[in-house]
């Protein structure tokens, strides 16, 4: 019962309080969630969105994912301005991303890399979906959708799809976007609290060269799209792409020939831009 967990939160300086959303479940079925709002704070950000499909109603996954899914959309746009990204979210890490100068272009890409990614996932949009978009969407099973918006056109299309949960962030644009937040987990006896990870490599100046052969800069724009989307996977990881899209994600790196396999199998005739690999241990010590 939700309604036995705080109405506010206290920590630091910083209060939070319980938002009138209602979450069907929290980790799993038949455990209370709550979603609290930082007071103040109206910046974009999943307790100043507008749920306008409710669908089966929400989860605590399913704010994880269009959390997740948005800070990621912001730091794509930091590195790559002007662009249109689409990101696959199934359980707060990325399946699956993609950038074009529109969101059906890069939806294309995310589609053609492996029609199965978007299948169960949430998708993270940074612009208004239209009736074209709408119409592929619907083609596959999708669990939810945040967007800065619907046009009539897409909400109608997608109002078919009685399962579908529709977040809108018509605002996103107009205020400061804020700090990255904290990660919260409960121990027993306690919580522990940790920083965000935010990587600080935005720019192709960022990026450090040591080999003799000097990159593209489609290879360095690959490094920046790839590295990023690494920073939201959680765990051990191994990221393959190019400078539009990604091929393959392997969670916790215990599959890499497989991926690797799979990935030049699929789209060598893609690599002449050189795939970025990339690899880092977040989270594990």
């Amino acid at each position: 019962d939700a309604s036995a967990l705080p109405e506010t939160i206290q920590i630091g300086d910083k209060t939070f309080r319980a938002t009138p959303v209602q979450l069907r479940y929290g980790l799993a079925p038949g455990t209370a969630a709550r979603l609290y709002r930082q007071g103040g704070f109206f910046g974009a950000s999943v307790t100043n969105a507008v749920l306008i499909q409710k669908g089966k109603g929400p989860s605590y996954t399913n704010e994880e994912d269009w959390d997740t899914g948005l800070n990621l959309m912001l730091d794509l746009e930091e590195r790559f301005p002007g662009q249109k990204f689409v990101a696959v979210m199934k359980h707060a890490n990325p399946f699956g991303v993609a950038r074009a100068d529109s969101l059906i272009k890069a939806y294309d890409l995310v589609w053609n890399v492996d029609p199965i990614i978007p299948f169960g996932g949430t998708l993270a949009l940074n612009d208004v979906v239209n009736r074209e978009l709408a119409e592929r969407i619907a083609k596959t099973f999708v669990d939810g959708i945040i967007a800065k918006d619907f046009d009539e056109d897409a909400r109608s299309v997608l109002a078919n799809k009685k399962d579908l949960r529709l977040l809108a962030l018509p605002d996103i644009y107009e205020h400061d976007h804020g700090e990255h937040g904290w990660e919260i987990k409960s121990v027993r006896g306690g919580i522990l609290l940790a920083e965000r990870y935010v990587s600080q490599t935005v720019t192709r100046d960022d990026i450090l060269v040591r080999s003799e052969h000097q990159p593209s800069p489609e290879m360095l724009d690959a490094a920046l799209l790839q590295w990023c989307v690494l920073g939201y996977v959680r765990s051990n990881a191994a990221v393959f792409g190019d400078d539009k899209v990604t091929y393959g994600v392997d969670h916790a790196a215990d599959q890499l020939l497989h991926l690797v396999d799979h990935v030049t199998g699929k789209v060598l005739d893609q690599f002449n831009q050189g795939v970025q690999g990339v690899f880092e241990q977040l989270g594990d010590g």
